[in-house]
């Protein structure tokens, strides 16, 4: 930011919108050839990586969009959910004789960034430590989590100021408030997990829980 007109001839430009406009649609121009130019060389690049015959698998994603949606002559303010959703894919080159793709029921169409790793480790049919085993759990009990609400502007539905986001496997906000106990019991584990190895003691490292197996 701000994306201003970088491109020469950038097919995405609207000359004739009003002056009024200019500013928007430059900024919205020059980011969806931005975009245009990552599609085609994250291609290349993926092709590049599979002509070498070293096990290579790649996770890519997006942070967030960016603050351009702003209301326009009257529009309506964009769901601040979608603003903070992006693709994501996980690859491997042909030398890393990943397994088949996993069905979307069991990889979940919605994801957040912290199981990454135990989705890779699915893709590939890996080994996984105790901890990527318990994060496959997790996947399944609350496919995303991400900042609390008052992170994102104008979301309602929340328990508190300070609760974070949990999305279901619709894609939609869900509260901890209709999780099972199961669930519930998953959450806390996962909160004195992420405490050891952040603020506390430090216990696990003096089990196997982070260890392959």
């Amino acid at each position: 930011m701000p994306y201003a007109n970088w491109y020469n001839d950038n097919e995405f430009a609207q000359a004739e919108a009003p002056a009024s406009d200019r500013y928007n649609n430059d900024t919205l121009a020059t980011y969806v050839k931005g975009v245009e130019y990552t599609d085609t060389y994250t291609a290349n690049f993926l092709d590049q990586l599979n002509s070498i015959d070293t096990p290579i698998t790649v996770v890519f994603y997006g942070d967030h969009l960016p603050g351009i949606y702003n209301p326009v002559n009257g529009g309506e303010e964009p769901d601040p959910l979608t603003l903070h959703e992006t693709d994501y894919f996980i690859w491997s080159n042909a030398a890393t004789y990943a397994s088949d793709p996993l069905p979307a029921a069991q990889t979940g169409l919605f994801t957040s960034s912290n199981y990454f790793m135990a989705q890779t480790t699915q893709h590939l049919g890996a080994k996984v430590s105790p901890y990527l085993a318990f994060l496959e759990e997790m996947h399944e009990a609350i496919p995303a989590i991400s900042v609390p609400m008052n992170a994102i502007p104008n979301t309602a539905t929340a328990d508190d100021s300070n609760s974070p986001t949990y999305l279901n496997a619709d894609g939609a906000i869900t509260s901890s408030g209709e999780f099972s106990d199961g669930t519930l019991e998953l959450l806390e584990d996962y909160k004195l997990i992420q405490y050891d190895q952040t603020a506390g003691k430090h216990y696990l490292d003096d089990t196997d829980f982070m260890k392959l197996r």
